[in-house]
């Protein structure tokens, strides 16, 4: 998050209950951890289409789910990640994450 007056990083109580309820109610977390993480739905349906990729654009998981809570397991190397669910009504969000 930016400051708009001065463009310098800054945390914001609205940026933080944001970060707290997730993208759109999606929760990914923890970030970063060491390749566990856990994808919570909350209101936004029961099922999803998952996809992981490097900062090289390549896939290193795709798969469909169907729980609104699960665990997504990296067996990649340590670094950044981008996941991107796509729940069954279209709506997309992308999060970046970091598996050390």
């Amino acid at each position: 998050m930016y400051d708009s007056q001065n463009g310098f990083p800054c945390q914001s109580d609205e940026f933080s209950a944001l970060m707290d309820k997730g993208i759109m109610g999606i929760i990914i977390f923890p970030n970063p951890n060491n390749g566990k993480f856990t994808i919570e739905l909350g209101e936004n349906g029961s099922s999803y289409q998952l996809t992981v990729t490097n900062v090289f654009g390549q896939v290193v998981l795709s798969e469909s789910r169907k729980d609104k809570n699960s665990s997504v397991i990296i067996d990649s190397p340590a670094g950044v990640y981008i996941f991107t669910v796509e729940i069954s009504d279209g709506t997309k969000i992308s999060q970046r994450v970091i598996k050390f």
